[in-house]
């Protein structure tokens, strides 16, 4: 019998059913909490594969372009698995809306798509997708992409195969070709069957731009394809321009003619002296100038052991670490592809380890908070949230969420100095002596548990979707505005004075032949 809104599924109660094809179906559901979730369901499996597996497989994985995994349970000879729910709507239903996509919102989806199947690739042993088409991908509105089935077995042979049959980089790539093609187009590819029998693909409906990867990744033969997804992503149309580098001018050559030379006083400690007053100059700029990008400090009491300091308004986001990435001050992160896309220019920058978040610190003039810091931040009140002793909420903190949001957005959830997403979005480094540590939750954390308490520790290396961090001002190393006016104005009138004298100084005239 059909299952359908209303009936129950385990602890489930069934709210739409999203997709149904032989032998698997898609439902939205709401648990007895009223919380919202996937139900992925697989009927008669075939023999050896469990969806109690495929949970303990995927459990680990942490991509902004994977649904998060909740359980995995079984009903007769039924399997399923419950995701975090997002709201959205399938990709397929939109192309069947006659609406593909335009050629921006087409890029970016490419670049999640590449993202997530490299991602999927790294692990070890690599997991191939193997079922990639739009009717596994659920477009989210807030902008984000979800793609489902990973290791769901196939059940019928579509489009979207490969030809060969066999599962590795290649076969995904060519899966990922025919989904932009169907993507760009409006209408799936021909069957590979079909293409090997003469039936062309439909090129003039191919933006000219993307010919060349489409051509390449739906090739029949799987040694004409790229080699793995990071050699199709190459062939992709950029969603921006390249930068144009301008060459500075050829400096002047001096004149090779010149016939009378004057000769001066000697200069070398006039050099010694500007070299040195150069230096003075630097530091006294670089102590009275601000940071280079606005973090919108908020004060923060002093406490018992914590003197008062000032911390970032919000976790640092994707733009401002693309400034200091421009200024060449940090290094990109392992997974730089939302810095790249203005979309996330306002989300937490993420996939930074804590050496980076000292580089971007640094270069922002500031440092991490130490742990201390970091707690009376987030609780200077005593209270166990930012907002005080409420339980958090979606108003107050992203948790319990397949993926982080922009920051600042949730100003229920401000601490009472004015900091917000202190708890949730994204976890937090910090300095905590001799461990690395992160602190209060992040998106996928269970609203249950998080709160100003939240603590894990981590090694020096590690990089998650769920990683970020913020700044606090470097109060400590920084002169008052007016010491650092008064060491400039010191070294300008000793540079002045030095410069009169040296004028001053008679000149001898010799001339040369």
């Amino acid at each position: 019998m059909m299952t359908g809104p209303g009936d129950s599924l385990g602890r489930y109660t069934i709210d739409q059913v999203l997709e149904t094809s032989r032998g698997a179906a898609l439902y939205r559901a709401h648990d007895p909490a009223g919380a919202e979730v996937f139900i992925d369901a697989i009927h008669h499996p075939p023999a050896g594969w469990s969806a109690l597996t495929l949970r303990q497989d995927l459990e680990p994985l942490h991509h902004a372009s994977l649904p998060r995994m909740i359980e995995a349970f079984v009903v007769g000879s039924s399997q399923y698995l419950v995701f975090a729910y997002v709201c959205g709507r399938r990709m397929v239903d939109r192309l069947r809306d006659g609406t593909p996509p335009e050629p921006n919102a087409a890029a970016r989806y490419a670049a999640a798509l590449c993202d997530v199947l490299e991602y999927l690739h790294r692990q070890q042993p690599p997991r191939w997708h193997g079922e990639l088409r739009p009717a596994n991908l659920w477009l989210a509105d807030d902008g984000g992409l979800l793609l489902f089935d990973v290791g769901v077995p196939r059940r019928v042979t579509t489009v979207y195969h490969a030809p060969e049959g066999s599962l590795d980089a290649r076969s995904d790539v060519y899966a990922l070709a025919a989904t932009l093609y169907h993507v760009l187009t409006g209408r799936p590819p021909p069957m590979a069957s079909q293409r090997a029998g003469g039936e062309p693909l439909d090129r003039d409906r191919i933006p000219e731009p993307w010919r060349a990867a489409i051509d390449a990744g739906l090739a029949l033969r799987p040694d004409d394809r790229p080699a793995d997804v990071a050699a199709f992503r190459k062939l992709l149309p950029r969603a921006a321009g390249k930068a144009t580098i301008v060459l500075p001018d050829e400096p002047t050559k001096p004149s090779l003619d010149s016939t009378r030379r004057i000769k001066r006083p000697n200069v070398a400690p006039l050099v010694v002296l500007l070299g040195v007053l150069g230096v003075m100059l630097a530091f006294a700029l670089s102590q009275a100038l601000a940071p280079a990008v606005d973090h919108g400090w908020v004060e923060v009491p002093a406490s018992a052991g914590v003197a008062a300091f000032r911390i970032a308004r919000t976790e640092v986001t994707n733009a401002q670490y693309a400034a200091c990435l421009a200024a060449r001050g940090c290094t990109r992160p392992y997974d730089a592809t939302r810095i790249d896309d203005p979309a996330y220019a306002g989300w937490p920058v993420v996939y930074v380890t804590i050496r980076q978040a000292r580089e971007y610190a640094a270069w922002a003039g500031g440092r991490l908070p130490g742990e201390a810091e970091w707690q009376q931040a987030c609780a200077s009140d005593g209270q166990p949230q930012p907002w005080g002793a409420m339980l958090p909420d979606a108003s107050r903190a992203t948790l319990d969420a397949a993926d982080a949001g922009a920051v600042g957005r949730l100003p229920g959830g401000a601490s009472r100095e004015g900091a917000y997403d202190l708890v949730g979005n994204v976890w937090e480094w910090v300095d905590a002596g001799g461990d690395d540590v992160v602190r209060g939750g992040g998106f996928d954390t269970p609203g249950v548990t998080a709160g100003c308490a939240s603590r894990q520790a981590h090694r020096i290396a590690v990089r998650q979707q769920n990683i970020g961090f913020r700044i606090v001002a470097d109060d400590r190393a920084r002169l008052p505005w007016w010491g650092a006016a008064a060491a400039l104005g010191v070294a300008l009138v000793a540079a002045l004075v030095a410069i009169v004298r040296t004028l001053r100084a008679p000149a001898h005239h010799a001339v040369t032949s």
